[in-house]
């Protein structure tokens, strides 16, 4: 899923959640994601769930989206490079159930 940033798609959200970024990060759920993948391909709400339901049915689960979010805002210094998100991803596949 190519998602990509932008100062503005940033403040969209924040104006939406009515808290800054740091705080929406924070929340993890499903409408969070689907907002943050709304504004990180430039689709309305309906083409986001879509995107979701083809990453879903790709394989792909909510963790690993949630991940790939974090990963595109950090690339686009939206997050501190210090935070080591390849880490966390590897320790979240490696876990069993």
């Amino acid at each position: 899923m190519e998602l990509n940033y932008t100062p503005r798609s940033i403040a969209e959200i924040e104006d939406i959640k009515k808290k800054p970024i740091t705080d929406v990060i924070g929340d993890f759920s499903m409408s969070n994601i689907a907002l943050f993948v709304q504004k990180g391909m430039r689709v309305s709400e309906e083409k986001a769930f879509g995107e979701i339901e083809k990453y879903f049915e790709a394989g792909g689960d909510m963790v690993a989206l949630y991940l790939t979010i974090l990963e595109a805002l950090q690339k686009k210094g939206f997050l501190p490079k210090a935070l080591n998100i390849k880490e966390l991803r590897a320790k979240m596949e490696n876990l069993k159930f």
